[in-house]
């Protein structure tokens, strides 16, 4: 079985901690409303990389192909979203899009997991999750961040994602991932989400 990358572990804390703070100077407290959508894992991501025969998921960034079709999809169905959301909820005061954030020079997957689950626990009040999240490695952690931080969970009709669904679904898409990686990943945070289910599971329903 296939060792999971789990929890993800920072190669650049120092620049992660410089930019949390940047938060600071836009988000008073923790009001913000967080959008989690796939963007470099999930379905698609991961049928691309069957296909093509990429030994690890990273390996797919490297892929200009890769890029054009599955991230620019990706990154602009969250976009979507997000403009939705600034258009017909103007009583939001903060929407983060993590998708928009151009890529940070040196900093690996788990760099971003990371970062994006800190800026959860300290800025989010609310984390919608977009249709597809829990195949996402990356939606999963920020599942178990929102949970272990007491962010509400939504899904992307702004209804509560309780806890039971969520694990039906992470233990539905780590059954049929087709990336060895990226099913370890899931199964690992369905295992850390049912263990955080005794502190925080009941605020969630």
């Amino acid at each position: 079985m296939t060792k999971a990358d789990f929890p993800p572990r920072p190669t650049q804390p120092a620049q992660i901690e410089l930019m949390l703070s940047v938060f600071a100077t836009v988000i008073d407290g923790r009001d913000a409303l967080y959008v989690s959508s796939p963007f470099t894992t999930g379905r698609h991501a991961a049928d691309w990389i069957a296909r093509n025969g990429i030994g690890q998921p990273e390996d797919a960034l490297n892929s200009d192909h890769f890029r054009e079709q599955i991230l620019a999809a990706n990154r602009e169905r969250a976009a979507e979203f997000v403009r939705s959301i600034r258009r017909h909820r103007p009583e939001v005061p903060v929407v983060i899009s993590p998708t928009a954030l151009p890529d940070v020079p040196s900093w690996t997957q788990a760099d971003y997991r990371f970062f994006w689950g800190r800026v959860i626990a300290k800025y989010a009040e609310r984390v919608v999750f977009l249709e597809g999240w829990e195949n996402s490695s990356g939606c999963a952690y920020e599942y178990l961040c929102a949970v272990s931080s007491g962010a509400k969970t939504l899904n992307e009709h702004l209804r509560p994602l309780s806890f039971q669904e969520a694990l039906k679904r992470l233990d539905n898409a780590a059954a049929h991932n087709n990336v060895p990686a990226g099913a370890a990943f899931l199964r690992a945070a369905a295992v850390a989400l049912r263990e955080e289910s005794g502190v925080a599971g009941r605020g969630h329903q």
